[in-house]
């Protein structure tokens, strides 16, 4: 018999609380430090709703443990599960983050370059030496600033910091300059547009070039998401647009319980053969010998569909190519309730007892 049995009510919500509290400090830690993250770098704002939607999920699935018709062991197993699961989860979209977020700081960081600055400061023992050597950089860049400085009524502390501010304005935004100029032959009409009013600007906002970078690489990745619809409907394959999300798609197959997980980045594409499990599922043998079938019967057409993305300019991840195995096979649970679960459901909704939760 359960020792829980004989707690009182207040002591079991107390376990229970306790269970939850601490199942969702460690999801509590990295979810703060996403958190800080995107509000630290405002182009991953996309991804906050998600984290958020994510918390309030697993919340959620921790809120379905009750005390009843359950003892200790079997909450603390239910709680293990759901952490397992939503840790996975956060750390999927932990990366996705990450990668994003270097993505454009790879982009973007040369343009932040402050080693001229620091070197002056390291190496001249005065203001005015400073001021004179900075100046002189200005005036390289631009002989108006360079004259609009030299003129300010200002004590030579202030002079010296509005020069330093110029100077880094003036050099990132050559930088962002040389960059436009190197892509634009790539972008599409409207994106050359933008970018030829960005390139007559004296002084460009760093800011406003993340924007205008974060869209081109929205519009790129969902041009880049065409192309490999094309090239799978070559082929008759589908997108099944009820489950994909922002950055993960699935391609239907002959049979509704196999799909073709799709990920692209910057080009870049990873493809993994995806078998959907109901919860609560247990699969036998024969049906993962089954899904190894399905799986090799996959790989005789990913050859073809590889050529028509590299002809479109695509590259695919040769990683991804192993012997189709159970191993290798990536198994996704739905929301729908496994057979099993269905009859005990019945079967506690006929005898009037409510269907457990498990």
């Amino acid at each position: 018999m359960s020792s829980m049995m004989f707690l009182s009510i207040a002591e079991k919500t107390r376990i229970l609380k306790d269970l939850k509290h601490r199942k969702l400090q460690h999801f509590n830690k990295e979810y703060t430090k996403l958190m800080k993250l995107i509000e630290e770098y405002h182009f991953l704002g996309d991804y906050k709703e998600e984290l958020e939607f994510l918390k309030k999920a697993y919340i959620a699935e921790l809120d379905k443990i009750t005390m009843h018709d359950m003892d200790y062991e079997r909450h603390d197993s239910i709680a293990n599960e759901a952490e397992s699961k939503y840790m996975q989860k956060l750390f999927d979209l932990k990366s996705r983050i990450i990668s994003y977020k270097d993505r454009y700081i790879n982009i973007i960081s040369k343009y932040e370059v402050k080693d001229n600055i620091k070197y002056i400061e390291e190496y001249l023992n005065n203001e005015e030496d400073e001021l004179s050597l900075i100046l002189d950089m200005i005036k390289v860049i631009d002989k108006e600033e360079y004259q609009r400085i030299q003129q300010l009524d200002n004590a030579k502390s202030l002079k010296l910091k509005e020069a330093k501010v110029i100077y880094l304005k003036l050099h990132n935004t050559c930088l962002i300059k040389e960059e436009l100029q190197d892509i634009l032959p790539d972008l599409r009409s409207e994106e050359q547009e933008y970018a030829k009013i960005l390139l007559e600007q004296k002084i460009i906002d760093k800011y406003v070039y993340r924007e205008f970078m974060h869209a081109h690489y929205m519009n790129q990745q969902s041009e880049e998401l065409s192309k490999i619809q094309e090239s799978f409907e070559k082929f008759g394959y589908t997108f099944d647009e009820d489950i994909q999300d922002n950055s993960l798609h699935y391609i239907n197959t002959e049979d509704n319980e196999y799909k073709i997980a799709i990920r692209v980045d910057n080009g870049n594409v990873t493809m993994a053969f995806t078998r959907l499990v109901p919860k609560g599922t247990s699969l036998t043998e024969y049906e993962k010998a089954k899904d190894v079938e399905k799986a090799n019967q996959w790989c005789s057409d990913f050859d073809k569909i590889k050529k028509v993305m590299e002809e479109n300019g695509l590259v695919v991840d040769e990683n991804m190519r192993v012997e189709p195995s159970v191993e290798n096979i990536r198994y996704e649970e739905t929301d729908e309730i496994s057979g099993e679960e269905e009859i005990e459901e019945k079967f506690y909704k006929k005898s009037g007892q409510k269907f457990r939760n498990k």
